[in-house]
């Protein structure tokens, strides 16, 4: 069994296969709206959100709620929000597909997300755009983290 830290690693492993991903942050979504308002957003970066506080834990397995959010900074031309949305949706697709392929080697199981919304600056600064979807993991998770102690 893994520990959730090490299922949240895996996940960004993934994610950060893909080639138009520039960059992915564990966050959860304080640490999300704490960055986006410091201006540290970035091109086609993937903010994998997490909420441990809304776990469900069941006899065998537990369920692990995802948000991802996919940014991308607008452009100064009118057809900026299109490009970006465009972009952002692309990246969004391929990263529920590398993560079903992932879960099934793993024998974990993802409950697909009902759709992906488009995630613009009013949750964030005037110059973020970019998309949001949910996932749930269903996997087993257990054991601790290691903690090394030198005497």
């Amino acid at each position: 069994m893994k520990t959730i830290r090490e299922i949240l690693n895996e996940v960004r492993d993934e994610v950060l296969k893909l080639t138009f991903a520039k960059d992915a942050t564990i966050c959860t979504y304080e640490d999300l709206l704490i960055r986006v308002t410091e201006n540290k957003n970035e091109y086609l970066h993937v903010f994998i959100v997490y909420d441990l506080s809304q776990i469900t834990a069941l006899e065998r397995s537990q369920e692990i709620p995802f948000k991802f959010v996919v940014c991308d900074k607008l452009r100064t031309n009118q057809d900026n929000k299109l490009h970006i949305h465009s972009n952002a949706t692309s990246l969004s697709i391929e990263i529920l597909k590398i993560l079903t392929t992932w879960a099934d080697k793993d024998l974990c199981e993802i409950k697909r997300p009902v759709g992906i919304d488009i995630w613009t600056d009013q949750e964030a600064d005037a110059l973020l755009a970019g998309t949001t979807f949910d996932l749930t993991l269903i996997t087993e998770i257990g054991g601790y983290c290691e903690i090394s102690k030198e005497i």
